[in-house]
Order: structure tokens, then sequence, then C-alpha cells
């Protein structure tokens, strides 16, 4: 994306600063919920089908992620592209992030809370509802089989998958184990849980299903990669969570709104727009970035900037808005 030249001018009508300029650190904070106009579901969002992997040991992958929020898991579903009839998965919360292999943890029986043992395929294995607090660390394992053998098929994902519950974004990233899966002391005791270096890795894909979900489904993430940082460049990145979308917008403005609902999805940022920036949404991830220069001048030092990310496919037609940005320019 090539400098803006007014960027000065905008953000000084855009944001606040501080009576008194002092020394300011440079600040990202993320706000709001993600929302899109349709194609919502009753689970969390999975990224992309990529491979299926086959271990004829019965291990398993899957992923896991800090819950951003409070929710109420109800059933599971394993994907099942290798057309397998029996499936075979464990919910755990933890108290912590898995550990990277080599290391690992072993659950404890109070940590598992669901667990489902050759259950039919392609079908919702509900259960007794899961109460998951903010900050809960959830963990996910799953795959196919013939319920006979101990191979089991994972479906992977691309990578790690950008997720929201209940509106709220998240990255899910991988865990694995080395035990098996299909064994009764994975239902108790002892199954080893590790992430994999960053853990962007391929997930394993599993349906959660959450009270209220079919409400968000998926939805566009907005993603500060980078600090404002005057004198510097920050850089936005936008995921469209959107099947097929056509084009990406973003949209800065200088405050907050509380998810004011539209045509295209809830309006997180004030109006007017100060920017709006065409961001292509052409590769494999559907995403897209911006790179914003910052003015290197001291005044500008605290001044409060929010942005918005939306995704329009006009075929389906189904469009979608990100959660908010806010930044703090600085040092």
């Amino acid at each position: 994306m090539r400098p803006i030249p007014i960027l000065l001018t905008l953000f000084s009508i855009g944001g606040v600063a501080p009576e008194g300029i002092v020394a300011q650190t440079a600040t990202t904070t993320d706000y709001g919920r993600s929302s899109a106009t349709g194609g919502h579901l009753p689970y969390l969002p999975l990224a992309d089908f990529a491979n299926s992997f086959d271990s004829t040991s019965g291990t398993s992958r899957g992923y896991w992620f800090r819950s951003p929020t409070s929710c109420v898991i109800t059933g599971l579903s394993v994907e099942n592209e290798a057309n397998r009839s029996r499936q075979s998965a464990a919910l755990f919360i933890l108290g912590s992030a898995p550990p990277v292999y080599p290391a690992f943890h072993y659950t404890t029986a109070s940590e598992v809370r669901a667990f489902v043992l050759d259950g039919a395929a392609n079908t919702v294995q509900n259960f007794a509802p899961v109460v998951v607090r903010a900050g809960d660390v959830i963990a996910v394992l799953g795959g196919t089989g013939d319920g006979v053998s101990t191979t089991l098929t994972t479906s992977y994902s691309l990578g790690a998958m950008r997720s929201n519950v209940l509106g709220f974004n998240v990255v899910a990233r991988r865990i694995l184990t080395q035990n098996i899966l299909r064994d009764n002391i994975a239902k108790g005791a002892g199954l080893g849980l590790a992430t994999e270096g960053v853990g962007d890795g391929p997930c394993g894909r599993v349906r959660l299903y959450v009270s209220g979900q079919d409400a968000y489904g998926p939805a566009p993430h907005l993603v500060a990669a980078s600090a404002p940082v005057l004198g510097g460049t920050a850089k936005l990145e936008l995921y469209s969570g959107i099947a097929s979308p056509q084009i990406g917008l973003l949209l800065m403005a200088g405050g907050r709104l509380p998810g004011l609902p539209t045509p295209y999805g809830d309006l997180n940022i004030t109006l007017p727009f100060y920017i709006t920036l065409p961001i292509p949404l052409g590769n494999v991830m559907k995403s897209g970035s911006a790179s914003i220069p910052i003015p290197n001048d001291d005044n500008l030092a605290g001044v409060i900037v929010d942005w918005q990310g939306v995704v329009l496919d006009f075929a389906t037609p189904l469009h979608g808005m990100s959660n908010g940005v806010e930044w703090r320019l600085g040092k």
C-alpha cells in the first residue's frame, strides 16, 4: 500500500492528544466484536481444509486458544473429508497454555470436560453444557476412523485458525498428542498435550458448538501487526472470514462505538471516516494489509486513532465488519 501524504492532517483531526505533550508509548488495543450479515454457524469458525493426516498409531491433532469471553460449549464434531465411519475426540479446559514439544502437559481427569470414543461420524456429539470463563484455555483433539483399527485421520487446516467466540476474535493454534486418543486412559488422565513452536502449523479441524454462536459465525478480523511509532510505519492486517469476498475496506475514525448495527455489520468506530482504504483480499488466506506511515511529529504523541475493516461480497450477498483496533501514537 503506497504512503498517504495527508496522514499528518488526518491524524490531527481524527485523534485527541492529552493536555501537555508528554512521552507516550505507542500502543494498540483490540476491542468490540466482529460481525457478518449472514452465513452464521452454530460452531466456532474453522480454517479451510488443507489435507488429511493419517496416524496408524492412533495419535491425534487439534487446537487450543484462550477464551476471550465466557461461553457454554454444548457439543463437537470432527470434520470428515476422509469419509470414515467413526469419530473420537476430547475437549479439555486447561489452567495454562500447552508447552512446546517435546515437553508435554499430562492432562488430569478434572481437565477432561467431554470425551467421545468411536461415536458415529458426521453427527454432532452433544454432551452436558461445559461452562467456560473468560481466560480459560480451551483445547480440543479429534480424528476419524473405522472404530476397529488404531488408525485415526485428522482433518488438517491450512495453518493456525482465525476464529471467533460470540464475535470476539481468537487465533486457535496447533496442539498434538503422541498418545492414543481411542483409549480410556485419554478419558481419565495422562494424555500428553503439546504445541509446536509458535503453533502456526496445521490444526486438527473439530467443530465446537457454542450456545449463541449462530448469531456471529465467520466474520472479518482486523489485526494490528505493528505499533504506531512516530516516524515509523505501522501495519494493519485484515482477514476476511467471509468465504468469497470481492473487496475489503479499511476505515479510520477518531473514537469508538459499541457495535452500532448497519446493513454491513456492526460499526465499532465513530463517524465521520477520515480515511477509507481499499484492501485487496485475493490470496489463499483471503487477507490483505495496509502499511501506514506515521509522521515524526512529537505533537502527535498520545493521539488516539480507531480503525475498522469492512469486507464486501455483493454476489452472495454477504458482508461483514471487523473488531475495532485503537492506536495510541507514541515512541
